[in-house]
């Protein structure tokens, strides 16, 4: 499983719930590492471990932190630890430390290296990576929807449930048609770093490869230039991450060669034009820190539980509030703040540097 799963901020520790990362099995000195954008003062890493299995595979590990992307380079924090086996996390302070890279390396000849979170904090949550899903809930377009059901939008809901009968997948004409595509209108042009497309499960897995990619400016979407050439996914794997660096566009399509029926459960698009400073009082800002300056998790905008509230996203809709849970400046306050998960606490201030 890929490194991001561990600063998704999910750290629930059962692998089969995609929450983990996965190296593979039994090599030398396995390792994981994030990049923060810049140097920090670190003053604790917390490290999930998984729980479904294999508890003691973490056992011992090294946290490496400094400003080499060379990871193992960096200066230790400490030396071997270990984290007791019925514990699904462990805190490791490193104060006095700092660097823009962080990393937990496994030293040994035969390891394995599953993460299913990795935190880093400065007395509060320093740095959480918030990769950007760009497509969630845009308008999805496709060449030709099966009678029974499958519409485009089904791949940009939010749900990655493999499951047909779930009406989580798409589905184009059956038994097939000549040139099957499916495309999200962005609605604007990003920067798009990787493609992240879900296939289905219960069935028919081997309908997907091979694929392409389309990404540009074009409505025809197959007319825009594409991200590498003939993909394919293993019919063992749940979803395939496809990485486009350099490309930009409006539109990103999937296109299946030939007469051909596409079925895809969910696709994602990550973009790197995330924003990591505010201007002024944050009133401007459009960014997904949804943590605050404690650490807190954010109350979504559009719930009245735990906290009730009329900052709304009906009563300020210029304000960015609806669907989410970011850290936000809706009333023209003095900063971005948000209403938090915590019962116990009803608003707090969000900790994000001012642009410049």
């Amino acid at each position: 499983m890929v490194a991001r799963l561990a600063v998704d901020g999910n750290t629930d520790g059962d692998y089969y719930q995609s929450s983990c990362t996965h190296t593979s099995q039994w090599i030398a000195n396995p390792s994981w590492w994030v990049d923060l954008g810049r140097s920090y003062n670190i003053g604790r890493v917390v490290i999930f471990n998984r729980q479904d299995c294999c508890p003691e595979r973490i056992n011992p590990f090294n946290i490496h932190i400094g400003n080499s992307d060379q990871v193992a380079l960096n200066p230790k924090c400490g030396g071997d630890h270990q984290i007791a086996l019925n514990q699904p996390s462990i805190s490791v302070s490193c104060q006095g430390m700092a660097g823009r890279y962080v990393g937990v390396r496994l030293p040994g000849n035969s390891r394995t290296m599953t993460l299913c979170e990795v935190q880093v904090f400065a007395g509060r949550l320093l740095f959480q990576i918030v990769y950007v899903n760009i497509a969630r809930g845009k308008t999805a377009y496709q060449t030709s929807t099966r009678s029974g059901g499958g519409s485009a939008s089904r791949a940009v809901d939010g749900n990655t449930n493999g499951q047909f009968n779930g009406g989580s997948c798409t589905h184009t004409w059956g038994p097939g048609s000549y040139n099957p595509t499916w495309w999200v209108d962005l609605g604007q042009t990003y920067q798009v770093n990787r493609v992240v497309i879900y296939n289905r499960l219960d069935c028919c897995r081997d309908r997907l490869s091979p694929f392409h990619i389309h990404i540009g400016d074009s409505a025809h979407v197959t007319a825009n230039p594409r991200c590498g050439g003939d993909h394919r996914i293993s019919t063992r794997e749940k979803f395939v991450s496809i990485r486009c660096p350099g490309m930009t566009g409006r539109y990103v399509g999937i296109r299946l060669q030939g007469y051909r029926i596409l079925t895809m459960c969910e696709v994602q698009v990550f973009s790197n034009a995330e924003e990591t400073c505010q201007v002024g009082n944050g009133a401007s800002y459009r960014g997904t820190l949804a943590v605050t300056e404690t650490g807190r998790t954010c109350q979504r905008w559009d719930r009245q539980s735990p906290h009730s509230h009329n900052r709304t996203p009906r009563n300020y809709p210029a304000g960015d509030l609806a669907g989410n849970n970011y850290c936000r400046n809706p009333d023209g306050w003095q900063a971005l703040w948000c209403y938090t998960t915590d019962p116990a606490s009803r608003w707090e201030h969000c900790d994000l540097p001012v642009c410049g």
